[in-house]
């Protein structure tokens, strides 16, 4: 089925020399973004109306569930979506080669993935605590054998997958209104997300139809990729167990499930925030990855330094206004009942700062470049330490602990980042970069937080805190004369004035 032939009308966009053309990276970055954003808005679309009908408690045990599954998928996937990526960019200019990479990879994948899924199924069947809910999410492990975003990342289209992934994110939202009523409805729920995680995976399959050519099964070494995939296996679970490490702890270390529905519902919106700062990041894995193979190390430099200032320049706001508006969005977004998520969403608003930056150092230049050996220890450390710190806050403080404990562990792994990439960004050039970008975020998020304070309808003043609060962002900046800004603010007015004189 994945072998066959392909007719020449259906063939991907080739060059002269039968080489994948990626489109640019704006194009990339803008679907990548809408892909990530999919992925992440149907739970954010309906996050507002689930937390009123299952609550705290009934998000929670979607929570913990799913944090167990997730540990299944990670062995499963054995680091092959992220080595999977920079491979299929590294040969990208040789069809045929891709295609063989491609097979390789996803059989390999396919038998880690069953063999984890029959695990997972053993343990769920023999769990005393909520069983019909752990099975459901077996689902969730099946349908990450048909997963193929490594592929589309790796030679850079988004467009067809985010066009079809669209449509299936639509319908679940729909069955989410339609079918969860009530607080017993918690395995329909986590049922709903299950289907729909298989459904936009299967249509992976009518894509990459597109993309590849027939291989001979012969040809095909799975074994030869072993040794690499278990490099970036051990930074994949590292930076993953984080957060399924603290929803796994506080359902076995607090009572109930409620602590694990705070913990959910802010680390979500979190969530589909630092999709916007890391997307760019994603795409530009691939890109980096064949400019390092073409020796090409200064422009890797001057790409990095574009990259470090976008993310300064969004993520420093985006975390100063959430801290602002947290009092009033939260009981607006989420309901009553989830006035302990305010402090969560503050706290885990720092980490759109510090993984933005710490996934942009991994993405740019350590994984491209080979040091992903050094990047594992790093992030060993810093799983054990949000683990130590975990034990000991979780107890006491909850789901405030848990989050401590994951801003702390991924501070450590910026500074670690740093430390292993010293020869080729500094320190200082961050700082260089990104000065103006705090001054004016923290000017910002003061002004946001008083406007909090002022009496009137809550959701006036959350609209008018972000209006004002972006407003006043963007005129520090023009006062501070950031080159950046306006380097992006004249390219795009170039844009938009080449394309009306077009027509």
């Amino acid at each position: 089925m994945f072998l066959r032939r392909l007719n020449k009308e259906d063939e991907f966009v080739m060059d002269e020399n039968n080489a994948i053309k990626p489109k640019s990276i704006k194009v990339n970055y803008i679907f990548n973004l809408a892909y990530e954003v999919f992925a992440l808005l149907t739970p954010l679309i309906t996050t507002p109306y689930v937390s009123r009908v299952l609550g705290a408690d009934g998000v929670g045990i979607y929570s913990y569930t799913n944090s167990i599954a997730q540990y299944f998928i990670l062995f499963g996937n054995l680091g092959i979506a992220t080595y999977g990526q920079m491979q299929i960019a590294a040969c990208r200019e040789e069809r045929k080669e891709t295609s063989r990479v491609f097979y390789e990879l996803w059989i390999l994948r396919a038998l880690t993935m069953a063999i984890s899924l029959g695990i997972y199924m053993v343990v769920s069947f023999t769990a005393t605590e909520y069983r019909e809910a752990r099975l459901i999410f077996g689902v969730i492990i099946f349908a990450s054998i048909f997963d193929m975003t490594w592929l589309f990342r790796g030679i850079e289209d988004f467009s067809k997958v985010v066009i079809r992934n669209f449509i299936v994110k639509i319908v679940m939202i729909v069955a989410v209104f339609i079918f969860v009523k009530t607080k017993d409805d918690v395995n329909i729920y986590i049922l709903l997300i299950a289907l729909s995680t298989l459904l936009g995976n299967i249509t992976f399959l009518f894509s990459m139809r597109n993309v590849l050519c027939r291989v001979e099964l012969k040809s095909l070494n799975i074994l030869r990729h072993t040794k690499q995939c278990l490099v970036f296996f051990i930074p994949t679970i590292a930076t993953s167990v984080y957060t399924l490490l603290d929803k796994t702890m506080l359902g076995m270390l607090t009572e109930g499930t409620a602590q694990n529905g705070y913990y959910e519902q802010a680390h979500k919106i979190e969530q589909i925030l630092l999709v916007a700062i890391t997307s760019l990041n994603t795409i530009m894995r691939s890109r980096m990855s064949f400019l390092f193979q073409h020796g090409q190390i200064d422009e890797m430099r001057a790409r990095l330094n574009r990259s470090i200032s976008f993310i300064l320049l969004i993520s420093i706001p985006m975390a100063a206004g959430l801290i602002g508006i947290a009092p009033n969005f939260i009981p607006l977004f989420l309901g009553e009942g989830f006035e302990e998520s305010i402090i969560l969403l503050q706290i885990f608003s720092l980490l759109l700062i510090v993984i933005g930056l710490s996934n942009c150092l991994n993405t740019h230049y350590l994984g491209p470049s080979g040091r992903q050996g050094k990047n594992n220890y790093v992030l060993i450390a810093g799983a054990a330490v949000n683990f130590i710190f975990n034990l000991m806050a979780i107890p006491t403080y909850g789901a405030v602990g848990a989050a401590c404990a994951s801003v702390l562990a991924e501070t450590l792994i910026l500074i670690g980042y740093l430390y292993l990439i010293r020869d080729f960004f500094k320190f200082k050039t961050m700082i260089k970069l990104g000065w103006k970008y705090a001054i004016a975020g923290l000017v910002m998020g003061c002004f946001v937080s008083y406007m909090g304070t002022l009496p009137g309808k809550s959701f006036v003043i959350l609209v008018l805190q972000i209006i004002n609060g972006a407003v006043l962002y963007g005129i520090i900046l023009c006062l501070l004369r950031d080159k950046f800004l306006f380097e992006n603010i004249k390219m795009i007015i170039y844009k938009v004035k080449t394309k009306i004189h077009a027509r």
